[in-house]
């Protein structure tokens, strides 16, 4: 609320007073229309945040009616706060992952800055400062420190459902392709719940003691992902470990019928530890449904508030993670972000061919980068592939992260925590976009003689003409 609030002069008659009563709903709208508020569950909100001192409304609200009120004054200013909270009463405020709210306005994370603001629950006491240095060691706490509950579903049609088992259950001899897997830990690995069978055998057997007709595109298995940032996981041993996972396992029974899962494993021999459990989506009709029972953006943002709700109450220090369903996002696996980082270091070596490159040593450097294109271009292929899958990620413009990142320092001492993974994942997946670009562009230094070396083929000719 403003310091500057300017009473009614006792000269004038306010539309809302007919010389002997107070039209309450009257004031109410006039004075909303001076000193914009909403209420959320009875509490008070400017564009400022919650107002916490409502006896500061009642002293403007005072200033406005006491020349028309003899008596029973503050009876009346009570009655007008209460009717005023019914007036500018909603049902929630809107919860935006776009933005930061800021002293000054509103910063968005494409980049650019209004001086409008929004209703919301926190705004930061600090301004927006265009020309700060990015707050390197804040980002790198958030992304060190935050501990979040997380709980992932993944839906499973047919033929695919061997592939989870094999990974699940770890029936592979070797994991290549996975570099996180340490094969010397696996027998760290347990079971919550272990498999009678195969887990495309136990899901038809369940399918059909219920009697449920099926098509080949219907979903036999769901998968929920169930873990913590790795952070909540450092110094806990193994017994604890198996507690907490159990207390996840215990939220699952609760919400799906525990004779339908078929699998609960828990993961110790990659980088964080997490449980795959799975189980098929009969509802408690006997109906396989995995559509009502994940439902829509609704019903899997209600899955992770129950989820987090059921694991605060034992592990305070978890916060609510940021849902997918909620920001309209899907996960980014984080394979993709390894198979950048592997493009990255493919791009360096390109480009060190491309500096040393002299007359004296043309012809042997002219063989080396068209041997080493043979690897590279498949590979950005691959990564172009998983850039259009997820291309909804990467609206901003080229170069927009560089804006992202200048934050003001004094940021970092209130950036709240709903807004802190948003911010980071944001700049991770900006980097990305600006990774793909660069390990593209790099393309356009090869001299037109070295890519005739790599071309054989006119089919390899339009793909390089593609990238460059």
């Amino acid at each position: 609320m403003s310091e500057e609030m300017m009473q009614t002069s006792p000269f004038e008659c306010p539309a809302w007073f007919d010389g002997k009563k107070i039209n309450e709903t009257v004031f109410c709208e006039e004075f909303l229309r001076d000193y914009p508020m909403v209420t959320v569950n009875d509490a008070f909100f400017t564009v400022n945040g919650r107002v916490h001192d409502e006896n500061r409304l009642k002293k403007v609200i005072y200033d406005r009616i006491k020349y028309y009120v003899t008596s029973g004054v503050a009876k009346k200013v009570t009655n007008l706060l209460d009717v005023m909270r019914m007036e500018c009463c909603t049902a929630k405020l809107s919860l935006y992952q776009d933005r930061i709210h800021v002293a000054n306005g509103t910063y968005y994370l494409n980049g650019t800055f209004s001086p409008e603001k929004d209703f919301c629950r926190n705004r930061l006491p600090v301004a927006y400062n265009p020309d700060a240095p990015q707050p390197v060691t804040w980002l790198h706490f958030l992304m060190a420190n935050a501990q979040y509950a997380i709980l992932r579903f993944a839906k499973y049609k047919g033929p695919e459902i061997s592939g989870i088992e094999a990974h699940n259950e770890r029936t592979k001899e070797k994991y290549a392709s996975n570099p996180d897997i340490d094969p010397s830990r696996t027998h760290l690995n347990f079971h919550l719940i272990k498999p009678e069978r195969k887990y495309r055998a136990e899901s038809e057997c369940q399918i059909a003691e219920a009697g449920c007709r099926t098509r080949s595109d219907s979903v036999r298995v769901v998968e929920a992902l169930i873990t913590a940032t790795p952070e909540f996981f450092k110094g806990k041993k193994r017994a604890e470990i198996r507690e907490f996972f159990n207390e996840a396992l215990e939220f699952i029974k609760q919400n799906q019928a525990p004779e339908t899962i078929i699998s609960a494993v828990v993961h110790l021999d990659e980088k964080s530890p997490h449980m795959h459990l799975c189980f098929v989506p009969l509802t408690e009709d006997k109906r396989l449904c995995a559509k009502e029972i994940l439902g829509n953006k609704k019903k899997l943002t209600q899955w992770q508030d129950k989820y987090w709700e059921h694991m605060v109450k034992k592990y305070p220090d978890l916060e609510r993670g940021e849902s997918a369903s909620e920001t309209g996002r899907d996960h980014i696996p984080t394979r993709v972000f390894k198979q950048m980082a592997r493009l990255n270091k493919q791009h360096d070596k390109l480009a060190e061919l491309l500096s040393d490159m002299k007359f004296t040593n043309y012809k042997e450097r002219s063989a080396q980068i068209a041997a080493f294109l043979e690897k590279y271009i498949p590979d950005v292929a691959a990564m172009e592939t998983q850039m259009k899958k997820y291309k909804k990620f990467f609206k901003t413009a080229d170069g927009k992260q560089k804006t992202l990142e200048k934050k003001n320092d004094e940021l970092t001492a209130a950036l709240e925590k709903s807004e802190k993974e948003s911010t980071v994942k944001k700049l991770q997946e900006m980097r990305l976009h600006s990774d793909y670009e660069r390990i593209k562009g790099i393309l356009d230094r090869i001299p037109p003689e070295i890519i005739r070396a790599y071309t054989h083929r006119d089919s390899k000719t339009q793909e390089v003409r593609h990238y460059r």
